[in-house]
């Protein structure tokens, strides 16, 4: 430990091991999921196990390429599974982490090309999301999570393909950036929420291609404005994130908690399977609706438009599924 001088005697280091220890172990007794022996969880769930749900929220996304090309605005949800193993509760024991590419959703909020032209955007997931979690010794969580994703840019009438984007985001340190390790607000009992800030600081860019709508004359000034292919990209972008174990039924955030505009990404856990729910925020005399989907794990991901015009103050955003309800809290301003 870096705080510990190399004068302290070993019982004193002792002790510090074995309350960190401790620390641990309440935190993982928590999750309800097995009795513990030293760190260890004996009788949790194997790595062949199915894994435990999770939903997703990402939001205040940054990129930019090559710095002709900035986005801003990036959110999204997702929905998959954690597996864990008997040492995944450890200090450096590791989870795998799995977003189905089914259940992946992005918006962009604006992008602009050269530094002058606003184009709209899509981002849309061409793989699942996959990677690893694990504690820190402070008992926040590192993730990292990698998948492909494709662009279509949009001018007018033509729509132009940018394919086969490898992102590789991370709560660690990539290229020049380094995220933030998700933590809790309860010593990181599950089901959470966690927020963290994830990263990738070193992705590249295909050249846009032509073809369809996209004659080749316009998908060679948009390489000429964007740079592309480009060698050097970067995106910053925060998440929220819950987990089913321990959760309660029905149970839903919206991530981010807060705003003035944009979109509120809600996410829940524990809802009925495979199944539509409907979002509204109520502000003064205005209620504005969304729409979610819930997936075969009862995975819960939607998003919900936030306007200047609402009324400041907390408001919660109320899901409704058939006969299930939960309400996510949400404050404008």
């Amino acid at each position: 430990m870096g705080f510990l001088k190399p004068s302290l005697d070993s019982d004193v280091s002792a002790r510090v091991s074995l309350k960190r220890k401790a620390a641990f172990a309440l935190s993982a007794a928590t999750l309800g999921v097995g009795s513990l022996t030293g760190f260890a969880l004996a009788g949790a769930p194997t790595a062949s196990a199915s894994g435990v749900n999770v939903a997703a929220a990402f939001y205040n996304g940054n990129a930019t390429i090559d710095s002709l090309v900035k986005m801003s605005a990036i959110g999204g949800t997702g929905t998959g599974t954690v597996t864990l193993n008997s040492t995944s509760l450890q200090p450096g024991g590791t989870s795998q982490v799995d977003l189905a590419q089914s259940a992946i959703n992005f918006q962009v909020g604006s992008t602009t090309w050269g530094g002058f032209l606003p184009i709209k955007t899509i981002l849309t997931p061409t793989s699942d999301m996959t990677g690893t979690a694990s504690f820190n010794q402070d008992g926040s969580l590192a993730v990292s999570v990698s998948g492909t994703v494709s662009a279509q840019v949009k001018l007018g009438p033509f729509d132009c393909p940018i394919n086969t984007i490898q992102l590789a985001l991370t709560t660690g340190t990539s290229g020049s950036l380094t995220g933030t390790s998700f933590a809790g607000a309860t010593s990181n009992a599950l089901p959470g929420p966690f927020t963290g800030t994830l990263v990738d600081g070193k992705f590249t860019v295909p050249a846009m291609s032509s073809g369809g709508s996209c004659p080749s004359f316009i998908a060679g000034i948009l390489n000429l404005l964007s740079g592309f292919p480009a060698k050097s990209a970067s995106m910053t972008i925060s998440s929220t994130m819950l987990v089913s174990l321990n959760a309660p039924q029905n149970m839903v955030v919206a991530g981010p908690a807060s705003g003035t505009t944009g979109n509120a990404y809600v996410i829940g856990v524990n809802w009925p399977a495979s199944s539509s729910a409907i979002l509204q925020f109520s502000s003064g005399s205005s209620t504005t609706s969304g729409n979610a989907s819930v997936d075969a794990n009862g995975s819960l991901g939607g998003l919900l438009p936030i306007s200047s015009g609402d009324a400041t103050g907390s408001n919660p955003i109320t899901v409704t599924d058939g006969s299930a309800s939960g309400s996510a809290p949400f404050n404008v301003g």
